[in-house]
């Protein structure tokens, strides 16, 4: 496949006085083998572009729908990659400061990737053998885990706020027990009925005196 575009591209060179534009730009066109959105046809459009780089002086382009793909695709799984990790660390470190501590925000944090793990799995089923989908978009693991961190970690702070003040004034487990009961069914509701957030907030018991 490489020598086929290597060749495709001499015999450009060879007849671009006739193939030239008017802006000294050649537009060559190919019908790949393969089905335009599988793996094959990203791996022959990388194949397409190790070949025409190595052509001096040309700075050509490999492009089409295809291709715009397999860039979509590759950015995905890099932003991926990066944002996931770097959200994580974040919220710890930001758990570490509010609770001062430092096995509490690490068993937080892993509840937040446990339930983003059981979420994508339970979707990835659902979408394969209840909806009959080949797929999801690439993105979608990064949008899900923002959306659920976004949450998850908010109701973290909420309850372990409230718990650490609690705990601090009554003991641990007396702490745990009354800052579960005073944000539970905060919590609860809110996740019942998120569009009703703020008077689920204020319906929260009011904390004893400090």
């Amino acid at each position: 496949m490489l020598g086929f575009w290597v060749i495709v591209f001499a015999l450009t060179a060879a007849l671009a006085g006739k193939l030239m534009g008017a802006d000294g730009l050649v537009l060559l066109q190919g019908t790949l083998a393969v089905p335009p959105d599988s793996r094959a046809a990203y791996t022959v459009v990388g194949q397409a572009r190790a070949a025409v780089h190595t052509i001096p002086g040309a700075d050509a382009k490999v492009g089409g729908s295809t291709a715009i793909n397999a860039d979509v695709q590759h950015y995905a799984i890099r932003d991926r990659n990066v944002i996931i990790p770097l959200i994580l660390l974040v919220v710890l470190i930001i758990l570490g400061l509010l609770l001062r501590a430092v096995v509490a925000p690490l068993i937080l944090i892993g509840t937040v990737i446990l339930s983003f793990g059981a979420a994508l799995c339970l979707s990835a089923l659902a979408f394969r053998h209840i909806f009959g989908f080949a797929g999801a978009d690439n993105s979608m693991p990064l949008f899900a885990f923002v959306f659920l961190v976004a949450l998850g970690i908010g109701y973290n702070i909420f309850l372990m706020t409230r718990v650490r003040e609690e705990s601090i004034r009554s003991g641990t487990r007396r702490g745990m027990l009354t800052g579960l009961a005073a944000t539970g069914g905060v919590i609860t509701g809110d996740r019942a009925d998120p569009g009703h957030r703020p008077a689920y907030v204020v319906a929260q018991p009011p904390r004893g005196p400090a």
